[in-house]
């Protein structure tokens, strides 16, 4: 496995894989908010669900994005 980050790839793709993954992220939160539905993802091996309530709260923590 190569131990580069994936920003110093060779190739353009790759290297704007994992902010293009972030975006979609961020507006996966904003729809979940807006629709009131929970977001589902694992962490540490077990799927969990996000509330609304807590994306909001960790969007009010977080610092402002470009």
């Amino acid at each position: 496995m190569n131990p580069k980050p994936v920003e110093q790839a060779r190739t353009r793709e790759l290297a704007l894989a994992l902010p293009a993954l972030r975006r979609a992220r961020q507006r996966a939160e904003e729809i979940a908010i807006a629709t009131n539905t929970c977001l589902v993802q694992v962490k540490n091996g077990h799927v969990v669900q996000i509330t609304p309530d807590e994306l909001r709260a960790s969007a009010s923590k977080a610092p402002p994005t470009k």
